[in-house]
Formats: C-alpha cells, sequence, structure tokens
C-alpha cells in the first residue's frame, strides 16, 4: 500500500484527505488543471467545471467527460489584505 497517497490536504480547499489521488482535468478551451489530491467534494466540483477528468484508482485509469455544458470557471477573489 501506498502511504504517502494516504495522508495529505486536499490541493483546493486544503482540508485533510485520507484517500487522496493525483487529478487531471482539461477544459473546452484546452486548459489543462493538475492537482495533487482532491478531497470528494472538490473532485464533484471539479467534474462541473472540466470538459474531461481523470484520475488512477489502484492502477486503473477512470475518466469523466461532461456531455452537458460545462460551467465556466469562477474567477479567484482576492481577499483585502488584513491591516
Amino acid at each position: 500500500m501506498d502511504w504517502n497517497r494516504n495522508k495529505g490536504k486536499c490541493s483546493v480547499c486544503r482540508t485533510p484527505v485520507r484517500d487522496g489521488m493525483p487529478v487531471r482535468s482539461a477544459d473546452d478551451d484546452g486548459t489543462e488543471h493538475r492537482f495533487n489530491r482532491l478531497c470528494r467534494r472538490c473532485l464533484e466540483a471539479e467534474k462541473v467545471f472540466a470538459r474531461r477528468v481523470s484520475f488512477y484508482v489502484d492502477g486503473n485509469k477512470e475518466e469523466f467527460i461532461n456531455e452537458g455544458e460545462a460551467v465556466p470557471r469562477p474567477t479567484p477573489l482576492k481577499l483585502p489584505q488584513a491591516a
């Protein structure tokens, strides 16, 4: 068993993740996104934003293709700096 895979934090929301896996996604415009590990909630959100999401589970490649209309990615908010 790969012990490094079973500990860490989600690349997006920083939530502790037990079973993290590397994820790759591609948008309609060809932009690729790579994540070291995603929590379940962020993985489901990535399926909404991306056209294609692929990841490996126990050595098998799983791929999700968004057949519907992909939702545009929101622009990140810049929070004001603390004084």
